[in-house]
């Protein structure tokens, strides 16, 4: 204000400024902590209205605070302009400034929330074919054996799944070919799965299928059936033409145990099993 040119001189009023400043940092502040420690999904609205109230009531309460003295050896004009119309200016040019920073505010929470959840999307899947990855079967590990414990009648089984001979695959037709082929391969076993299942890519040519609600061996056996069904299609992927196989270990809580993690390394071993003799490519876990 003192860079006012005036003919007289601005007088402050030590009250109203003291005023604005505390007022300006404690609304500030609530904005602050309302922002950066929300409650509930909103908060980030509250904390906008309380930083544009801070702003809003420092500078106007700032304003009220000082006075000009006019010199009178200068003659004062009339007024250009009444009190009325120059209030509707200030409240208009105070509206505009709200709606801008909620706006804003509005803008980089959506940003904010869309990198989150590309983020978080970018950490669970696979980034060749799209599917589950292995922390994304942690946490579904650890939904399933909650579910386990809640409920003793709830029962799940593991689905190991390793492709056959597909190391010819890449020694004959080179990496990319491979690469299509797994993607193939993602796509028909996310497509051969109910909403209630879930896939994953452990690594290499591998894959783990978890599902729930298994009441009879007969329903996991038509899984694994269907999902050899969907591996086994003809490919004709660029140089790749023919067929593909996959092996299926099969572990279930009914008869392997109740700890998840167990019952993936089960379905891995039985996986081995139905890889090196099994003639349907399917075959359950037995301890002997």
């Amino acid at each position: 204000m003192t860079a006012y040119i005036v003919p007289g001189r601005v007088v402050w009023e030590t009250s109203a400024v003291l005023i604005s400043i505390v007022a300006g940092m404690i609304i500030g502040a609530a904005a602050y902590h309302r922002i950066i420690y929300p409650v509930t999904r909103y908060c980030w609205l509250g904390g906008a209205i309380l930083m544009v109230t801070a702003i809003c009531a420092m500078h106007f309460t700032g304003m009220a605070a000082f006075a000009i003295e006019l010199d009178p050896q200068y003659d004062v004009p009339p007024s250009m302009v009444s009190d009325v119309s120059l209030g509707i200016v200030v409240v208009s040019v105070m509206a505009v400034i709200l709606l801008i920073g909620f706006a804003s505010v509005s803008i980089e929470t959506n940003l904010e929330r869309e990198a989150r959840g590309q983020l978080e999307h970018a950490a669970l899947h696979d980034p060749m074919t799209g599917v589950a990855n292995r922390l994304a079967l942690d946490r579904h590990l650890d939904d399933l054996s909650a579910r386990l414990d809640q409920d003793p009648d709830e029962h799940v089984a593991a689905l190991t799944i390793d492709l056959n001979r597909f190391k010819e695959i890449n020694d004959l037709y080179g990496h990319a070919a491979g690469d299509a082929v797994l993607k193939t391969v993602s796509e028909r076993l996310a497509q051969g799965v109910d909403d209630d299942q879930f896939v994953a890519r452990t690594g290499g040519d591998e894959f783990v299928v978890l599902m729930g609600g298994v009441d009879q061996h007969d329903r996991v056996l038509s899984l694994a059936e269907r999902l050899q069904d969907a591996i086994g299609a003809p490919y004709d992927i660029g140089d790749v033409q023919g067929v593909v196989r996959g092996a299926i270990g099969i572990a279930t809580s009914m008869d392997d145990g109740r700890v998840l993690r167990d019952l993936l390394y089960k379905s891995e071993l039985a996986m081995y099993r139905a890889k090196n003799g099994s003639e349907c490519g399917s075959c359950f876990f037995d301890a002997q």
